[in-house]
């Protein structure tokens, strides 16, 4: 059992750090003194710190325009796991870690999303605190590792569930998820289930039919499933991703433009990022043969991963990745060549690692090149004929990124002569359509003004424009609290049925705006009288989300039992609306009142298997529920979307109790739904230790 104690997001004020990466000598940061870096793409920072035993640890990595992920090493090397809340390139992420053993522990800071977000961007890093744990902190570190071992048993149990299964599909889908949860405990069994889920895969790819219109959903669900196995795969067995792209079918989707080819070309780019590193010639071929026939815009993250490990290759893929786009029309019927123009001008001017000058490695292309780059998106904008501004196009969205690119340079666009950036704007409003820009500018007055600045520039409006902007300018006046003045400015400007529909959205703003700013009861009093009653538990259910962080657990419980009281029955739903309020509500209540929970879910859960009881007499009458004798999971039915969030709120009640929530879900009678509850309680299980 790994000495490793836990690890939760967590925030305080000191501590030693000793810091060592390929860019930076060595150093120690001192307590309260935090450190700044820059960090770019295809980069990563190495800090490592020395731990005594029963000591803690806690992290805190504020971003500054890039969003960061950490991840934890073992002083033995192994990694404990990856972490990175949802706060995007703002806010601060920060990790807290116990250890029972003496050693260096090491953490990587890594760039997230490098394919959607290429520029560099800095972040501060600094111990927030580093001191022996307290008796409370290290019963909880132990309670924490009972609990990741209990969540791995109940993943064996698991494993024997799906022997019952009886779909390829259901059964690749669970075990490539059991592979992520067991990889870092387990490599071999983990790799044993994902070889696994590749034959499962493969099964299910065997049995479709690209020319079959029936199966275009299934289509949509393999190519989905192909998808997420080569994501598993490709951080950890590069390799392996990369022959299961090329042993398994490639399918046309039937919603989207991609072909097939295009679909194995992106697949494999998203490996060559990782293969980059322990096989950078591979890498290099992958991304350079992706150029023959199509620019996708993720060979730019080869390049970058290249642009570390290889200089020299990046040189050469950058060069040829100029050549390609120099040789088409960017503004096309594929929007992915503008995407790929716009990111890699925006690449070519990001700055270079530390140590270098600004701009990209001297063996990439030449200024000049850049330069005739940008003029050659210029050319192509100014000589664009958008169609009629309610028309959209392709070609139209590929001009529109390219705007939005250029827009986000500006320190490039001095190159461009005064008439030339002059016609971009032009070409800007062109493209947005002046109506749109004016009423846009008008938008923007009303949001930032007084009520009544906004209700005169109204009035004066195109008369086309005005019911629009009075419904703004109520919603605006419900939002900040003022109901009565946004029924007045609704009835006394808007007309039938308009106004009906503005007086029921006013309502719904105003119970919104009192749950948000904590005015819970009020809340609870405007969803009692909304009218019609039949969107009540909709309501209820959007205000129990809100209940539990920040509020004392006696208020928090008062509130739900408030809103538990407003449905006519606790023990037995009227509709699936009603159901999902209780659903949410005992998962509301895992964080301040779990036995509540347990006996709000547990009757549900005999009326969830009454359901789809009823569910497999009915299937096929108005609405499909089963294929195969399974449920179907990528249709929107009520009984799959039920299951799920029973298993959301089976897996959050069993971080206070595992042995009772496992215990629910043998209960439930389709064994599909009853995998999805021992995946949920093992990932909540597990994960807070990694």
């Amino acid at each position: 059992m790994h000495k490793f104690r836990w690890m939760v997001p967590l925030l305080a004020l000191s501590g030693i750090l000793t810091y060592s990466d390929r860019e930076y000598s060595q150093g120690t940061l001192q307590p309260g003194t935090p450190m700044e870096r820059t960090l770019a793409v295809g980069q990563s920072h190495n800090y490592t710190v020395a731990l005594k035993q029963d000591q803690i640890l806690q992290l805190a990595i504020e971003q500054k325009g890039i969003d960061v992920g950490i991840r934890a090493y073992w002083p033995n090397g192994q990694r404990l796991g990856d972490f990175d809340s949802p706060n995007g390139s703002a806010g601060t992420e920060s990790v807290s870690v116990i250890a029972e053993i003496p050693g260096n522990y090491r953490f990587e800071i890594m760039p997230m999303d490098q394919f959607k977000n290429p520029a560099p961007g800095r972040y501060e890093i600094r111990i927030a605190d580093l001191r022996k744990a307290t008796d409370q902190e290290l019963k909880l570190g132990k309670f924490q590792e009972t609990l990741k071992l209990q969540g791995l048993a109940l993943l064996s149990d698991m494993n024997d569930a799906i022997r019952e299964l009886r779909n390829p599909q259901t059964s690749a889908d669970f075990q490539i998820q059991m592979a992520q949860l067991l990889w870092p405990a387990d490599e071999k069994q983990a790799s044993r289930l994902m070889q696994q889920a590749v034959e499962n895969l493969k099964e299910f790819i065997g049995t479709l039919d690209d020319a079959n219109r029936e199966d275009n959903q299934k289509i949509q669900a393999a190519i989905q499933l192909r998808q997420q196995a080569v994501s598993a795969l490709a951080p950890r067995d590069p390799e392996m991703a990369l022959a299961l792209i090329q042993s398994t079918r490639t399918l046309s989707n039937p919603y989207s433009n991609q072909d097939s080819a295009q679909q194995t070309t992106d697949l494999s780019l998203s490996v060559a990022g990782q293969l980059a590193v322990s096989n950078p010639k591979l890498a290099f071929q992958i991304a350079d043969n992706s150029l023959r026939d199509w620019s996708s815009p993720r060979v730019l993250d080869t390049l970058n991963r290249l642009r570390e490990k290889n200089p020299d290759m990046a040189g050469v893929l950058a060069h040829d990745i100029y050549a390609k786009l120099s040789s088409q029309r960017l503004i096309s019927s594929s929007q992915d060549t503008a995407y790929l123009a716009g990111n890699f001008l925006q690449l070519l001017r990001s700055p270079r690692p530390a140590g270098t000058a600004n701009g990209p490695p001297s063996n990439w292309i030449s200024d000049s090149d850049s330069a005739a780059l940008l003029q050659k998106v210029v050319a192509e904008l100014v000589a664009y004929s958008p169609p009629d501004p309610n028309t959209y196009s392709q070609q139209r969205n590929s001009a529109q990124n390219l705007v939005n690119t250029l827009k986000q340079m500006n320190k490039d666009l001095r190159y461009l002569s005064p008439e030339q950036a002059a016609a971009v704007e032009k070409k800007a409003i062109e493209l947005m359509g002046e109506s749109n820009v004016a009423n846009q500018n008008i938008q923007s007055a009303i949001e930032s003004g007084s009520v009544d600045d906004a209700l005169n520039l109204a009035d004066h409006a195109p008369e086309e424009m005005r019911d629009q902007l009075y419904q703004q300018i109520a919603s605006k006046a419900a939002r900040s609290g003022d109901l009565e003045r946004a029924r007045q400015i609704i009835n006394q400007h808007l007309q039938n049925p308009m106004r009906q529909q503005a007086l029921l959205d006013a309502d719904r703003q105003a119970i919104y705006q009192a749950s948000s700013s904590k005015r819970y009861l009020d809340a609870l009093r405007f969803i009692q009288t909304f009218l019609p009653a039949s969107e009540r538990p909709n309501l209820l259910n959007q205000f129990a989300s809100q209940i539990g962080p920040g509020l004392k657990k006696t208020t928090a419980s008062m509130l739900l039992g408030q809103a538990v009281n407003l449905l006519s029955s606790a023990s037995r739903a009227e509709n699936d609306a009603s159901m999902r309020v209780l659903l949410t509500i005992s998962e509301a209540y895992s964080r301040i009142d779990p036995q509540r929970g347990f006996d709000l879910v547990e009757p549900l859960i005999d009326q969830f298997n009454d359901i789809s009881s009823a569910a497999t007499t009915m299937n096929g009458f108005r609405e499909k529920f089963f294929d195969n004798g399974e449920l179907i999971r990528t249709n929107g039915n009520m009984v799959n979307d039920i299951g799920e969030q029973i298993s959301r709120t089976l897996g959050s009640l069993a971080l206070t109790n595992i042995q009772r929530a496992k215990s629910d879900a043998d209960r439930i009678r389709l064994v599909e739904v009853r995998c999805r509850v021992y995946l949920n309680i093992a990932q909540q299980a597990i994960r807070p230790l990694q």
